[in-house]
């Protein structure tokens, strides 16, 4: 999420989560009532992405106006630049709850214009006597271009009337988009906050000399030029930083042999993901680059050891712990003389992610707790 907060294009601030992270298939509704997080889960069309749309504005309370369009549904949300279409085509082509969207537009428009108020005194007070008459509601999927009171639905009409009058005033013709109601915040926003705050450096590895523990801080890792793309590293709102790990990339931390004691340790990841569909890990420790790197490993051979990604729900979790077995001095020093060049000298632990996985998901943290 904090990737679609800090986004510069108000459209996708916050709803940008829909085009990263809801994937366009059918849904996968695995409980007995549909739900938010099932749509992130496992994805959806037209109908669950614009509702999680929607959902994830008025979660930061933005306000929208969902939206039905020819064979397919969007939303329509408030930025700081106006009113947007998102996740689908323009106002003119919408609909909801039997008005167009130049139905809304021309709303829009006169509340910008005449504020609460006067919005109030001059359109709703129409709406309000249709509803104390108890009305039929018309369907206004077109707003007729000349227009005379409905005995159907007389006050209803007359407001309709009245804003079409009105919306002509303030607006124009041209019926422009670029309304700026509701009213930009006077206090700070999050993204604003965000922006503002000092960037803490870059955590290190660290021991724990009490406990033996070794937290390995995700974003201290190798990242080379092509991996760049495949994986981000991110500051958390409340400090500290994280590792988006995406496509099928690997990892790899250069550690000091001088940081282990015992050769065997309890191994766990700290991991958020919204997703259900995560394939294991796998992850390799050896003495170099090398190792963890080739198929035929330079020194001690190394083993796939596979982590089992629990589906977190947003959350932070660590993973189950599984015993990993740190080199021995002498592989080390026999990896160091059979190593190239540019070779990183060290013990080197590889963290995998397997192939054919749409989306990603983050890391925290490693963590090796020694067996006694």
């Amino acid at each position: 999420m904090c990737l679609q907060v800090l986004s510069k294009d108000p459209l996708w601030r916050y709803t940008g989560i829909v085009k990263s992270d809801v994937g366009y298939n059918n849904p996968d509704w695995y409980l007995p009532k549909k739900s938010y997080d099932q749509i992130l889960a496992g994805g959806g069309k037209c109908g669950p992405r614009a509702w999680y749309g929607r959902y994830i504005c008025k979660a930061f309370g933005i306000p929208t106006w969902g939206c039905k369009q020819p064979a397919h549904a969007a939303m329509v949300r408030w930025t700081t630049v106006g009113w947007k279409t998102a996740l689908g085509g323009g106002i003119h082509v919408s609909g909801w709850e039997g008005k167009s969207g130049t139905y809304f537009l021309m709303e829009m428009q006169v509340l910008n214009a005449l504020g609460e108020a006067g919005f109030m005194e001059r359109v709703l007070q129409l709406q309000w006597l249709s509803k104390i008459y108890i009305e039929k509601l018309p369907q206004w999927k077109r707003i007729p271009s000349t227009m005379t009171p409905d005995p159907s639905c007389f006050w209803e009409s007359l407001a309709l009337i009245q804003l079409k009058r009105l919306s002509s005033e303030v607006g124009g013709d041209d019926m422009e988009w670029k309304l700026l109601y509701p009213r930009p915040s006077v206090g700070w926003t999050l993204w604003e906050q965000v922006q503002e705050r000092q960037v803490t450096a870059t955590a290190k590895i660290s021991k724990d000399d009490a406990t033996g523990m070794i937290t390995i801080p995700a974003t201290d890792c190798i990242i080379r030029n092509k991996q760049a793309k495949h994986m981000k590293q991110r500051s958390f709102f409340e400090g500290g930083h994280q590792l988006f790990l995406k496509d099928e990339k690997r990892v790899f931390y250069l550690l000091d042999p001088e940081l282990f004691g015992p050769r065997q340790y309890h191994l766990t990841i700290m991991i958020c993901t919204v997703h259900r569909s995560e394939k294991p890990l796998t992850l390799q420790i050896g003495p170099s680059l090398a190792s963890v790197k080739e198929k035929a490993p330079t020194g001690t051979p190394t083993t796939d050891i596979r982590i089992s990604v629990p589906y977190t729900k947003g959350m932070w979790r660590e993973t189950e712990p599984v015993v990993v077995t740190i080199p021995d001095d002498e592989a080390v020093k026999a990896a160091k003389k059979a190593a190239k060049k540019n070779d990183e000298d060290g013990i080197m632990m590889g963290v995998n992610r397997q192939p054919d996985q749409k989306y990603g998901f983050a890391v925290k943290w490693i963590r090796l707790i020694p067996i006694s």
